[in-house]
């Protein structure tokens, strides 16, 4: 991989790619050169679904980002894209929630998607086929940018709710002398870590 990254780089490019089933050898190849000349590496997930199941996707997710990877690209494939699959957002919900790494993700996004992919919290939009494909490019490129903006307010809401929430827990769970209370503090605290959604709710006065 190190020839392929220099190349890229050196004809330019910010960003490189890489396979993200390759080995780890190669991945941390691909990471030393991109330090030497101060660019990023995306490694794109793209097929591993099919052979390891989620569970495998997010495990590598989490190797990829030890690793030193700068993006992770979740991607359908062209040959699934014209099976009718899409970008699933749960499945980039848990790949979010696994890493701290910016998640990206490609195959088949347009106008319908792309908000629900951004709530789901990537951090990267690549669109093709549908911009490419359109009748007005421009117009339909505008209008994937509003949804995406909209997308990215709500997901901004929702991670603010979340840190000040665990913020206010972290500070009753310290301060509280009541072991059952401060234990259920802690656990509430550890359930928003790891919450995909937030639900609001009224109690009246309580």
């Amino acid at each position: 991989a190190n020839k392929e990254f220099e190349a890229a780089y050196q004809a330019g490019a910010d960003i490189a790619c890489i396979i993200a089933a390759t080995s780890d050898e190669e991945i941390k190849k691909a990471v030393a050169v991109a330090r030497r000349y101060n660019r990023k590496v995306m490694a794109d997930l793209i097929g591993l679904r099919d052979h390891t199941g989620e569970e495998g996707v997010i495990r590598r997710a989490k190797e990829l980002e030890a690793l030193g990877v700068d993006y992770i690209c979740y991607h359908v494939p062209i040959d699934d894209q014209v099976r009718g699959k899409e970008v699933p957002p749960e499945s980039v919900r848990n790949i979010c929630y696994a890493v701290s790494t910016p998640v990206a993700c490609a195959g088949g996004i347009n106008l319908q998607t792309a908000a629900n992919i951004v709530k789901a919290g990537a951090k990267i939009i690549i669109v093709g086929g549908a911009i490419t494909k359109a009748e007005n490019p421009k117009e339909v490129t505008t209008k994937i940018k509003e949804v995406i903006s909209e997308g990215n307010i709500f997901a901004s809401i929702a991670q603010e709710t979340i840190l000040i929430l665990s913020q206010h827990l972290k500070i009753v769970a310290q301060n509280l002398d009541d072991e059952i209370v401060s234990l259920t503090a802690n656990l509430t605290l550890q359930a928003l870590k790891e919450s995909k959604r937030i639900a609001f709710a009224g109690a009246g006065r309580s």
